[in-house]
């Protein structure tokens, strides 16, 4: 099921906590915890990063449950893993991997880098931590459909780009200023009388466009999580792999 973790690596980014942190004038908290917002399988590691602006001299740091209770107590390794960034200077690895009970919980740092990370979660089974990822990425695809064949959601969306399916083809076009303003310089020129259909597909970041390159990365990735899931993978996920394979 790891793998299926490397495939949803976008939607588990680490997020970063900075609650109780000192504040500078200049750009956020002196200190954050950086940890995996999906959550961890309860037999696995369970890495967590503590940023840094300074050194630190091996502060402690707890692990803390959703009734405040501290369930594991440790130190910060000495010597940093490496550089984040010029604000963040300092990395240290924070190791949680004893931590087994299913729960939700908030690392707690203490000293000069005091701050407290997001809340997370413990799960005891790879299916109760994917299947809610997985839910949530085909809904977002699914919201993202252009054309004809639209799935009930939030949006209300409605059919649309009807024409595309008989659509006609042009030259590329000119653009002066490529990343400043979308105005082409002349007139479009169509090549030849035949059309294509090119109805359907997902939309790009929510506007009109649709790009074959992005789609066909974005259904590689849902046919991989459908074959890392086997079995246990949704109908709602299979068909929206196929759903993006029939447009391209």
């Amino acid at each position: 099921m790891r793998a299926l973790a490397t495939i949803l690596a976008s939607l588990a980014a680490l997020i970063p906590g900075a609650t109780g942190a000192e504040r500078t004038a200049h750009s956020g908290p002196t200190s954050v915890v950086r940890i995996d917002s999906v959550g961890f399988i309860s037999g696995e590691a369970k890495p967590a990063y503590l940023m840094t602006r300074t050194a630190l001299s091996s502060p402690s740091y707890d692990v803390i449950d959703d009734q405040g209770a501290v369930v594991m107590s440790r130190t910060v390794p000495e010597h940093p893993q490496g550089s984040w960034s010029t604000t963040y200077p300092y990395v240290y690895r924070l190791d949680l991997s004893g931590l087994h009970a299913v729960g939700t919980y908030r690392v707690q740092v203490h000293g000069s880098a005091a701050t407290t990370s997001p809340p997370f979660e413990v799960v005891a089974s790879p299916a109760t931590l994917w299947q809610p990822v997985v839910a949530d990425a085909v809904r977002f695809f699914q919201n993202q459909r252009d054309g004809t064949d639209q799935v009930a959601g939030p949006l209300n969306r409605e059919p649309a780009h009807r024409h595309d399916a008989a659509a006609r083809i042009y030259r590329t076009p000119r653009f002066p200023h490529p990343y400043r303003s979308d105005r082409i310089q002349g007139r479009l020129h169509r090549i030849g009388h035949r059309t294509v259909d090119v109805e359907g597909g997902w939309f790009d970041a929510g506007d009109y466009l649709k790009f074959t390159h992005t789609a066909a990365y974005a259904d590689v990735l849902l046919e991989a999580s459908q074959r890392a899931l086997a079995g246990s993978a949704p109908q709602s996920l299979v068909d929206e792999a196929r759903f993006g394979e029939k447009w391209l």
